[in-house]
């Protein structure tokens, strides 16, 4: 479903945390960067270029911000507890939890290839 978004060209940006890269700085994307997406099975299924970074804190996320993602959580109030029930069960482990000054890397990414808007298997 993820995967449709992606080539259909509505879901355009992802959302990550510095504090995350601290523990696996290999998940830190660079402005240029092409990214092949995979299926479950590890079929890949496209290829998206990393067109712009922005740093900013949680709580200066905007409803302009979730938009970039796909329609079943653009929604701001959507997006806001999806994002903070994810981000708080892997920061657990890291003695951390969600807060409002905490830094958030939003990237906004083109899928490049295919181009005829399906995804199979997914």
């Amino acid at each position: 479903k993820i995967g449709n978004l992606i080539i259909q060209h509505e879901k355009v940006g992802t959302y990550s945390l510095p504090w995350i890269h601290d523990y696996y700085p290999y998940s830190q994307s660079q402005v240029g960067e092409l990214i092949v997406q995979v299926l479950h099975d590890g079929t890949p299924y496209a290829l998206i270029k990393v067109i712009s970074l922005q740093l900013l804190n949680f709580g200066d996320i905007t409803s302009e911000h979730t938009a970039l993602d796909g329609p079943p959580v653009r929604d701001f109030n959507v997006w806001m507890d999806l994002h903070t029930k994810y981000w708080n069960s892997l920061l657990l482990s890291m003695g951390r939890k969600v807060e409002k000054d905490m830094p958030v890397i939003i990237e906004k990414f083109l899928c490049v290839f295919p181009t005829d808007n399906r995804v199979s298997n997914d």
